[in-house]
């Protein structure tokens, strides 16, 4: 079985990325080849400067570390696209990395023993899928079970087969013929999981919790996309509202609570909100505290489990 790494990085990030990269040399099942992509300049024309002994200090290892200069920065989704150009074979599985994570050296075992159980699916450690009010998405993430997702976080390590996709330029163009063409550049997590769900690749977390295998590493907030959250969030609506509609994110997970459990907390918060607006009309006071009753179910549905979708069809024989 070939399991090959892929990754890349920002001109800011070469000087501290080798840490990273020495984590995912020391794996238990050890990859064959781990491809580092680095364009000649980035989207906003800014060059990378690669010290001449970038790779002397990592050329001791089983695993050995290949730098892709690529004509071309294709965003975010560089960690993936330039691979599919390079690796061919059907059967091979590519493992993305983020370059600011410190992953366990157990990693590539549990993506390992995950895809080779399920038919046709891509795995990773955390998911998102599509919410219900009052929140638009919910995070499948720290799961005890393995859950189907919408779409994948793949700063937490995502294990592909090469065979889930066609090649480079479908991959990086699709969606571009939609009013999200402008937005999916920067969202690479969304335009791999909705090419996937168009190709019916199925994308699963699996259940680890992602604590006990990935590490932020100190050094991550250079250039970090994730640093303007509301212009993040704005993306995230307009994607999920488009790809919800063309039936390729449709998983919907709820809670599993009790109907004692929901009449106890609407019973207490009830009580909590007449004691602070005795003064406000009944109607708006039970208006509110069903809202907070949601509210609550929504946030502790991690606690009490997501609701299981049956994905034994999917197991190998």
């Amino acid at each position: 079985m070939r399991i090959v790494g892929s990754m890349t990085t920002l001109p800011d990030r070469i000087s501290f990325i080798k840490t990273p990269i020495k984590y995912i040399l020391r794996q238990t099942i050890p990859l064959d080849i781990l491809y580092l992509h680095i364009p000649r300049k980035t989207l906003k024309n800014k060059e990378y400067n690669i010290p001449s002994n970038f790779l002397d200090d990592i050329s001791g290892f089983q695993t050995k570390v290949i730098i892709n200069r690529c004509n071309l920065d294709y965003g975010p989704i560089t960690k993936l696209a330039p691979i599919l150009d390079i690796e061919t074979g059907p059967d091979t599985y590519i493992v993305t990395f983020d370059d600011d994570i410190i992953v366990h050296k157990d990693v590539i075992k549990h993506l390992k023993n995950r895809i080779q159980r399920y038919e046709r699916s891509c795995v990773a450690f955390s998911g998102i899928c599509i919410g219900s009010f009052p929140f638009y998405f919910q995070y499948v993430i720290d799961n005890n079970k393995d859950h189907p997702v919408d779409w994948i976080q793949g700063v937490h390590v995502v294990m592909y087969k090469r065979d889930f996709f066609t090649n480079l330029q479908d991959l990086i163009t699709f969606g571009d013929d939609t009013r999200l063409k402008d937005v999916l550049v920067f969202n690479d997590d969304h335009r791999i999981s909705a090419y996937l769900a168009s190709r019916n690749v199925m994308r699963i977390s699996i259940g680890f919790n992602i604590k006990d295998y990935l590490y932020q590493y100190h050094n991550t907030k250079i250039e970090a996309l994730s640093s303007d959250m509301f212009k993040l969030l704005k993306h995230h609506t307009k994607i999920i509202t488009y790809f919800s509609k063309k039936g390729l994110y449709n998983h919907t997970y709820n809670c599993k609570v009790s109907l004692f459990f929901i009449i106890i907390m609407s019973m207490i918060l009830y009580y909590m909100i007449f004691l602070s607006l005795k003064k406000t009309q009944l109607i708006a006071r039970i208006i509110i505290t069903t809202l907070l009753v949601i509210i609550y179910l929504r946030l502790i549905r991690v606690k009490y489990g997501l609701k299981s979708y049956k994905i034994t069809h999917l197991l190998r024989p």
